[in-house]
């Protein structure tokens, strides 16, 4: 039934027209009507009862993996490597010299006045609580990274320190 359509519901976030960055009017030169904040969507029942509720498909890992952080593909976990000493990607604050997680600059919209932050998980910059906890991952990561970069005295490769890094 037409019911039982697979579609990515666009919730729950609307975004009014004159919205000063993603409203049509809006800096970000992309209007959009609303932000895809989108973790699940409906699937029906594959039995014959045709009145059984909708399940969810959950779109975002259910394992304690750090996939938010580090990405669900390796196409994403490339973006957010260095390919040196096991590092991921960070910008540097002007304000403070620590490690921020990189800007995206493959991304048109701009968050709050400057480019958004690259990180496993688009969601990273729908709060700054989430993209703290990123941040924190990162600087955790690139710390342990550098750590183990030297006690390895050169024998492990790049490769291992990142994953080793990443447990």
């Amino acid at each position: 039934s037409s019911s039982c359509s697979y579609s990515e519901p666009c919730f729950p976030i609307q975004v009014h027209p004159s919205d000063s960055v993603f409203g049509s009017s809006g800096s970000s030169g992309n209007p959009l009507s609303c932000l895809p904040y989108i973790r699940s969507a409906s699937f029906c029942n594959s039995g014959s009862d045709l009145l059984a509720p909708h399940d969810q498909i959950n779109l975002v890992s259910a394992f304690v993996d750090a996939s938010n952080v580090y990405g669900r593909k390796e196409s994403v976990a490339s973006q957010l490597r260095v390919f040196e000493m096991g590092l991921l990607k960070s910008t540097t604050s002007p304000i403070s010299s620590k490690d921020l997680l990189p800007d995206d600059v493959s991304t048109l919209l701009k968050c709050k006045g400057s480019l958004c932050a690259l990180s496993g998980d688009q969601r990273a910059n729908g709060h700054v609580a989430v993209t703290s906890l990123h941040t924190l991952v990162l600087r955790e990561h690139n710390r342990v990274a550098k750590k183990l970069h030297d006690l390895s005295a050169g024998i492990w490769t790049d490769d291992s320190i990142f994953y080793e890094s990443r447990k």
